[in-house]
């Protein structure tokens, strides 16, 4: 008797230890609530975070998602519905340069700045007073800039990003694919030359000064970091050329000089080196100062040039003559890769990345480093090509129009 009664004792025991059904749920959903509360914080520390992190990159790269930057990604996105197509009529008299940025059309008049979408559309008009404008493109940008004076404007299809003033009057100017520029101006009261490199804001990023040489050409490189001078000077009663590279994030500088020999573009290319173009030589020096290559041609005289990315093509005809001449493609290495001779008169030759274009009076032609690709015929008064959308434009005295490669 006294088991039986122990038994059920500790059987009510039991019974009160266990929870009964709503107390399991309660402690079910607290649990729950504590989980759930717990998510809740972890997702507003991951959104806290993210919205940090956004700020931080908003903040560094600002220029690249400013304004025009938006404009310039809706239109590769939607493109413009503006424009009737080519031919483009134009003023030929008017004209001073026309060339291409990555996404425009740029034609500078001698009253303003114009620049036109793929349609022929007229997306930006700045008028300008320059006395004698020049003009160069580089990624998006085109710089229209008054050679002998302080006045240059830097634009974009979205819109003009800087006039700017500088400091004395501008001897050359170069454009960056960032939009950085150089400005090259004359003689001061403690130099003959100086080279300035701003932003696309007009902040000053970098300097050189020179006693000596006259500058008669500079170019960036495709990160914004290099420079490379062209310079002029005199040595013991005789002329001189020297190309000067200079890293404006090391502070450093390459120097190669040669005598009686006169220099007047130049350009950074690939593998690190520089092509520089002289009335008799080409050269094609490396950027560490480790040696050059000099292609020669003083039995020709120099008629154009043109730099792609690792190719730079040379127009030459022999001294007196009027039509026709020679176009060679040489490689980095200085090896002729074409060698065309022509009997037409000569116009323009103007290079993409891996391709030139040789405009004649009579005909376009398109060569690879396999030779002629392709072939179109043109008007008479072609003046020059330039290549917009993988379409090259051919300019005339009356229109600006594609030219249709022959089948």
């Amino acid at each position: 008797m006294a088991d039986t009664e122990e038994k059920r004792v500790k059987k009510r025991a039991r019974e009160q230890e266990l929870p009964d059904d709503a107390s399991r749920d309660e402690t079910r959903n607290k649990r729950k609530r504590k989980s759930k509360k717990a998510r809740r914080w972890l997702v507003r520390v991951v959104v806290v975070v993210a919205l940090v992190a956004v700020c931080l990159l908003v903040s560094r790269y600002w220029d690249a998602i400013s304004k025009g930057a938006v404009s310039d990604w809706l239109g590769d996105m939607w493109g413009s519905n503006t424009g009737d197509g080519f031919p483009l009529a134009v003023e030929g008299n008017a004209l001073v340069s026309v060339n291409t940025t990555s996404d425009a059309l740029a034609v500078l008049s001698n009253n303003a700045l114009t620049l036109y979408n793929a349609n022929a559309g007229e997306e930006l008009r700045h008028l300008h007073n320059f006395t004698d404008p020049v003009l160069k493109t580089a990624g998006r940008y085109a710089l229209a800039a008054e050679i002998g004076a302080t006045r240059l404007m830097l634009e974009k299809r979205s819109g003009t990003v800087l006039e700017f003033t500088a400091p004395s009057a501008i001897t050359t100017v170069a454009l960056a694919q960032n939009g950085n520029f150089a400005v090259a101006t004359g003689a001061d009261k403690s130099h003959t030359s100086k080279v300035t490199m701003y932003d696309q804001k007009g902040k000053e990023v970098y300097s050189w000064v020179s006693a000596q040489l006259h500058i008669v050409d500079v170019a960036i490189d495709t990160s914004g970091k290099r420079l490379a001078v062209l310079g002029i000077g005199a040595k013991d009663g005789a002329l001189y050329s020297e190309l000067v590279i200079l890293d404006t994030s090391k502070q450093t500088s390459v120097r190669y000089e040669a005598e009686q020999t006169l220099f007047c573009a130049v350009s950074f290319m690939e593998n690190d080196m520089v092509a520089a173009v002289a009335s008799d030589a080409l050269w094609l020096a490396k950027c560490d100062g480790s040696g050059k290559t000099v292609y020669s041609y003083t039995d020709r005289e120099l008629v154009s040039f043109a730099f792609a990315e690792d190719m730079v093509g040379l127009v030459l005809k022999p001294y007196g003559s009027a039509d026709g001449g020679e176009w060679l493609m040489l490689d980095l290495a200085g090896t002729v890769l074409q060698d065309v001779a022509f009997a037409d008169g000569f116009r323009h030759l103007m290079a993409t990345d891996d391709e030139f274009y040789l405009l004649t009076d009579r005909q376009l032609s398109m060569y690879d480093k396999n030779g002629k690709a392709a072939n179109g015929v043109v008007n008479s008064d072609s003046r020059m090509v330039v290549v917009l959308n993988d379409k090259p434009l051919v300019v005339g005295l009356t229109a600006i129009s594609v030219c249709e490669w022959e089948k």
